[in-house]
């Protein structure tokens, strides 16, 4: 299919998502029905002045021309969101990582359930720096997912932080990185203030 065929199609195709007929949409263009016909069929080319409008009733014009949504991500990157918290107030929602980094960082875990956020504090230092972009899987995400040891993403009183987990026999602990690291624990009349948001997976 050529660019002019995919180009036709696709404005077709926003034509549909809207739930209009060709009749209803050429109108709503000022063309004729036939005119509408011919530029999903590719017979004719649509003019500015008819996209323009077209986009007024919502069809996604820069999708009918280059294939690609609006704010849609480069081809070859992941559209990671934001992990709630752990990011500057005024930051960005999402961020976006080439496909291969990412794949390396996070290895089987599916890019879908991965969230990314900014370690809050010098704790994990010198494994995980401070403000270091750091990638979670929030599907580990309860106190009954922890595997003993591992990092996890989680707020304690309110207040986010990224360290270790061990579970011990009367309590929870968090703990920074290294022999004698400093270490909080948590009892289980306590447990509720411990919010485990998700594993680390992989730092950038």
């Amino acid at each position: 299919m050529d660019d002019v065929a995919q180009i036709c199609a696709r404005l077709r195709e926003e034509r549909l998502r809207l739930g209009l007929n060709q009749q209803d949409f050429a109108e709503s263009t000022g063309v004729s029905r036939k005119t509408q016909s011919a530029y999903e069929s590719g017979a004719s080319a649509p003019d500015v002045a008819y996209l323009k409008i077209a986009a007024s009733l919502g069809v996604d014009v820069h999708y009918v021309i280059s294939g690609r949504r609006e704010g849609s991500p480069i081809d070859g990157h992941v559209e990671i969101q934001a992990l709630a918290g752990f990011g500057p107030a005024d930051g960005p929602s999402t961020i976006l990582l080439p496909d291969f980094l990412l794949q390396q960082k996070i290895g089987m875990t599916s890019a879908a359930n991965v969230r990314w956020a900014l370690n809050p504090s010098r704790a994990m230092e010198p494994e995980i720096e401070r403000h270091q972009l750091v990638l979670v899987d929030v599907t580990q995400s309860t106190l009954a997912d922890v595997i003993d040891g591992t990092t996890y993403a989680y707020t304690l009183w309110g207040r986010p932080d990224i360290r270790r987990v061990l579970h011990r026999r009367d309590h929870w602990s968090v703990v920074g990185f290294g022999k004698g690291a400093e270490s909080t624990d948590v009892y289980k009349d306590d447990q509720d203030s411990l919010q485990i948001l998700g594993a680390v997976v992989g730092a950038v």
